[in-house]
Order: C-alpha cells, then sequence, then structure tokens
C-alpha cells in the first residue's frame, strides 16, 4: 500500500483518488512472485525517450492503446504508436511522438490483462459506457549521480482523460518520487508515495492535478530506477487536429 502523506483537511481518498496494491484488490493475493519478477524485467527493455525537450536522458518507455469493451469484457490492441497530447495538457513536450510498443507477450499476460481488465470494468461503469479507449506508458525514470530524473517535467499538469492509474513495477535505490495531488486551484491535498510492487493510485482527471516529485540516488555510486505502467483511461480522448 502507498505511504500516505494528508496535506490538508479535505479528503479526497475513496472519492476522486484511490490508492492501494494490486496483490491484493485484483488478485486477492493469488499471484506468483514469479510473474511479477516476469513482468518487472522488461522495464530493462525500453528505449530512451527522445522527445525530452530538456535534453534530459532521465526516460526510457514504451507504449500502446487499447480499447475495452465491457460487453464483451475484451480488450483489444490497436498498434498504434503515436501518442498525442496538445500543449494545453502538456506544455514542456506536447505534440505528437512516436515509441516502440509495449512487448505483446506483456500485453497479454494474464497479470497485466487482469489488471487492465479490473480496473477497466470499474472505470466504465462509473463513466456509464461500454467502451473505453486506454493508453499505456511503460516508463523507467532514471536518476544518476549528480542527475535528478524528472518523473514529470511538465510540472503540475492534468493528462487530459476521465481517469488515470500509475501502478509501480520497480523501486530502486530511490529518494523522492512522491506523487502530489493538488485541487483544481492547485492546493496540494495529499502526497503518495508508492515502493512494493504493484502499489497503485487511481484518480479522476477532472477533479484534480497531479505531479511527482524528481527522484536521485539514496545511494550515490548508484543509478536510481522508477518504473511505472500508466494507464489511462478516456471516452473520447483529444485527437489531433485533421486526424
Amino acid at each position: 500500500m502507498p505511504a500516505i502523506r494528508e496535506l490538508k483537511e479535505e479528503k479526497i481518498l475513496g472519492k476522486s483518488v484511490w490508492v492501494g496494491n494490486c496483490i491484493d484488490e485484483v488478485f486477492a493475493g493469488d499471484i506468483s512472485s514469479q510473474d511479477i519478477d516476469a513482468a518487472r524485467g522488461l522495464w530493462n527493455e525500453l528505449d530512451e525517450d527522445a522527445y525530452l525537450h530538456d535534453g534530459g536522458r532521465y526516460r526510457a518507455r514504451r507504449y500502446a492503446e487499447l480499447r475495452y469493451e465491457a460487453k464483451n469484457d475484451a480488450l483489444i490492441h490497436t498498434e498504434s504508436r503515436d501518442f498525442y497530447q496538445s500543449t494545453a495538457y502538456n506544455a514542456v513536450n506536447g505534440g505528437t511522438r512516436r515509441f516502440s510498443l509495449i512487448e505483446a507477450s506483456f500485453l497479454e499476460s494474464s497479470l497485466l490483462q487482469a489488471i487492465l481488465k479490473h480496473f477497466s470494468r470499474r472505470f466504465s461503469s462509473k463513466l456509464g459506457v461500454n467502451t473505453l479507449e486506454l493508453y499505456l506508458h511503460q516508463v523507467r525514470i532514471t536518476g544518476r549521480p549528480g542527475e535528478v530524473g524528472h518523473p514529470t517535467p511538465e510540472g503540475i499538469h492534468k493528462d487530459g482523460v476521465d481517469f488515470s492509474c500509475q501502478v509501480l513495477f520497480g523501486r530502486e535505490n530511490v529518494q523522492g518520487g512522491e506523487s502530489i495531488i493538488y485541487d483544481n486551484n492547485k492546493v496540494a491535498l495529499l502526497g503518495a508515495t508508492m515502493e512494493q510492487p504493484l502499489d497503485f493510485y487511481c484518480f479522476a482527471d477532472g477533479d484534480i492535478y497531479h505531479s511527482v516529485t524528481p527522484i536521485s540516488p539514496l545511494d550515490g555510486c548508484r543509478y536510481a530506477t522508477r518504473d511505472i505502467l500508466g494507464i489511462e483511461f478516456c471516452v473520447n480522448r483529444e485527437k489531433r487536429t485533421g486526424s
């Protein structure tokens, strides 16, 4: 379970923000450590993100788009590699970016299918829809000695979707990496630090802003790494003009 730090009296847990661990919430404890370790190893195969306008080399990633059909409880992979964000949501690195696809073996694994379907069922029900768009971001942030890694180089922001989840797959030698949740006036409400594999936090994007603090190595002789699967759920995400 993520460590929670309340920053204001206003309570948003269970209302606009949900935290927990997938081992308990999705699998009811019935998942093998071997399956988790196999998935975690895939973060070693990511490509460096070439779109960071600050010239940084701290982010590596892969990407996938899926569609969830509630009627059949089915996930369909669209094979799209192009991820678009307008500068209204990402003033730093907005536009169209093309990434390598997340490995099909991971997308089709029982572990990831269970996680995606669990949250897709929840959010399609909340939205009262049969179809959801899913945008998956498999990301490693690296902090090097003397060089921090920025999980959110765009700062305090929204994703421009209906719901968003962050699932932790690995955290090694890290100080920092606290997720901060803000109200729509950008007043900080709580902090959540994910520490254990499959810790998660999810939020209703329209209700809050969010950011993540930079990471750096605890042991200055080794790299720090923070491995996240970001999952965005949307009925109709903004599209590039003319697409």
